[in-house]
């Protein structure tokens, strides 16, 4: 009796305790989990492209270059940005280099206008390197994430794509161009929907995103990403040559961005140099200032200088105060004391003297 009622125990606590039993079945499909491992497969790269920001409320126009070349981890990117479209003679363009690896990070502000610049290189650790992570985004987002562009590096693709945490979800088929395309809509566990189109016969690229929620004053919002894709490189990878993202407030156009990538090439070969001090082409003489807190203008004496083919520690020239202390003040101290006690002793024997 005993047994049987120890063995029904045991069988109620597995029952119980079976995490599989009473879970629910996936809604992801497998449409979205082949468009997500197709960019997990880009593990390299080397990508240089133009952006062109327009945020209509503002009457705001900002055209963007980026060249970016990344590697397990490893993050080389430099923007330069315009209120003209022709960014290279534009004078007054700004312009960043940033490195980031996992255990550093250097950031070069070249030209100096922005006011929270300086004129010296940044170097510290990685995990410093706050100022400055809010520009560096993962490159394998583009058209996929539905977010302005700075703030892609807060957005992870999993946060949209193959997203566990959804009410219902469904696929259709469609054509686009004359090729098979598959649709995928969800309703988000906060009520939001997210729609994604994919060409499988394009090793499963997503060429539209639409996004959809409702905000707290009662009015919607909308952000819709369209790309245009092709093969790049030798490794012949699928990517996205144009993209172009809209962020509608109700029918209102708030921010519309256009993205055009000039060059691409994919899972190549990417040396230790890329992430170097030297990739950032400081001048001569250029300082590099340590970094002990996260303040965007650490105050901080130079650690070395760039000579030209490696750091070097900085020249210390002397103070005022060095110089002042090289002046010759005269005869030392104890020389006049002496005169002095030879002068009384003097005066002393010739008075001794004159009585006599």
């Amino acid at each position: 009796m005993c047994i049987t009622r120890f063995s029904w125990l045991v069988f109620l606590v597995a029952i119980t305790c079976n995490p599989y039993l009473f879970a629910q079945p996936s809604l992801v499909t497998d449409t979205e989990e082949r468009a997500l491992e197709a960019r997990l497969q880009i593990k390299s790269g080397r990508v240089r492209m133009r952006l062109h920001e327009q945020i209509p409320p503002q009457k705001t126009e900002l055209w963007h270059e980026f060249n970016i070349v990344f590697r397990d981890g490893h993050v080389r990117f430099e923007q330069q940005t315009s209120n003209s479209a022709d960014i290279s003679s534009d004078q007054d363009r700004r312009e960043i280099k940033i490195i980031l690896t996992p255990n550093e990070y250097f950031s070069f502000i070249p030209q100096g206008e922005h006011r929270q610049s300086t004129s010296a290189i940044q170097h510290g650790p990685a995990s410093l390197a706050g100022p400055y992570e809010h520009l560096v985004f993962d490159l394998r987002t583009i058209g996929i994430v539905p977010q302005p562009w700075d703030l892609l590096c807060r957005s992870q693709m999993i946060n949209f794509l193959c997203r566990e945490d959804r009410l219902e979800s469904s696929e259709s088929e469609h054509e686009i161009d004359g090729l098979p395309a598959k649709a995928i809509k969800y309703t988000r566990s906060d009520r939001q929907t997210v729609t994604y189109v994919v060409m499988p016969s394009k090793a499963h690229s997503i060429v539209r995103v639409e996004f959809f929620g409702m905000l707290k004053d009662g009015s919607s919002m909308k952000q819709v990403i369209e790309s245009r894709v092709r093969e790049w490189g030798e490794q012949r990878i699928w990517f996205p040559e144009t993209v172009q993202f809209y962020r509608f407030r109700d029918d209102d156009v708030r921010i519309r961005e256009d993205w055009d990538v000039i060059d691409a090439e994919f899972n190549i070969d990417i040396h230790d140099s890329e992430f170097s001090l030297e990739a950032l082409k400081p001048k001569v003489g250029q300082p590099v200032i340590g970094r002990a807190t996260k303040d965007p203008v650490p105050q901080a004496i130079p650690q070395a200088v760039w000579d030209g083919d490696k750091l070097t520690p900085p020249e210390t020239k002397s103070a005022p105060n060095d110089d002042l202390r090289k002046v010759d003040h005269g005869t030392p101290r104890f020389v006049v004391i002496a005169n002095l006690v030879v002068l009384v002793i003097g005066v002393c024997v010739f008075a001794y003297l004159r009585k006599k």
